[in-house]
């Protein structure tokens, strides 16, 4: 398999133990390493110049995950992320809000019902109540 990147990060198709994990996810950032959807992956395969905006926005989602393993460090982030509901949260609505600046920049609308049942549900570990994270991102979108 040919490394893709961008921005200097190595994006890779998503194994099957990511699949099993985050199989309706776009994008997926594991240990410091992007991957994508085989759909949005296959995109940047196809070798498109020009990126279209929605798989830049899932890009710069992860990209904005693995820049904050990088300042905060792998164990560090890893445990508190995985161990305290705020701090998921927190992480995800960091890197929400950089897809939200591709997004809203493109004329992209957002799927805030979508995004707030993840992150109250199984895929982020209940990091909120589904009100609190619907609430938050409309609030996120205004100021972004």
């Amino acid at each position: 398999m040919n490394n893709i990147t961008y921005k200097g990060f190595i994006i890779r198709k998503k194994p099957w133990f990511i699949r099993l994990l985050a199989r309706k996810a776009m994008g997926a950032e594991f240990f410091g390493h992007i991957y994508l959807r085989d759909d949005y992956y296959n995109k940047l395969a196809e070798g498109q110049v020009d990126i279209d905006p929605e798989t830049r926005s899932y890009l710069e989602h992860e990209i904005r995950h693995v820049e904050r393993l990088k300042e905060v460090g792998p164990l560090k982030l890893g445990i508190l992320y995985y161990f305290f509901r705020s701090v998921r949260f927190k992480e995800e609505m960091e890197a929400t809000k950089k897809e939200m600046q591709v997004r809203k920049a493109n004329d992209l609308g957002f799927e805030f019902e979508k995004r707030a049942r993840s992150l109250s549900g199984y895929p982020y570990l209940w990091a909120s109540s589904y009100e609190d994270a619907l609430q938050k991102l409309k609030d996120l979108w205004e100021k972004t």
